[in-house]
């Protein structure tokens, strides 16, 4: 997990999670983003936030990005389409 703390006010940062390493900007584009919140500056009241406003999100959208990432992969790099089938030998397609 990867978050960006950007001070908010005197008493509070707010949280952001950044895009983990690995996935494109094109697959968390079509994924929900989690909810950037802010948070106090005491620790346990912290933690408290993230873990419980943030972190569900967090890995959801990272769990969906990255199967969105390997289904396009699959798509991308599945084996080649087979040939369709070759006109009779007689017909005026062939005669061309």
């Amino acid at each position: 997990m990867r978050l960006y703390l950007v001070e908010h006010r005197r008493d509070r940062v707010l949280v952001c999670p950044v895009v983990p390493l690995g996935l494109h900007e094109d697959i968390t584009d079509r994924v929900p983003a989690p909810p950037t919140v802010a948070a106090p500056l005491d620790p346990a009241r912290a933690a408290w936030r993230i873990t419980d406003r943030v972190l569900p999100h967090y890995t959801a959208a990272v769990a969906d990005a990255r199967e969105a990432a390997a289904l396009t992969a699959r798509r991308t790099h599945g084996p080649a389409p087979l040939p369709g089938p070759l006109p009779h030998p007689s017909s005026p397609a062939r005669a061309r």
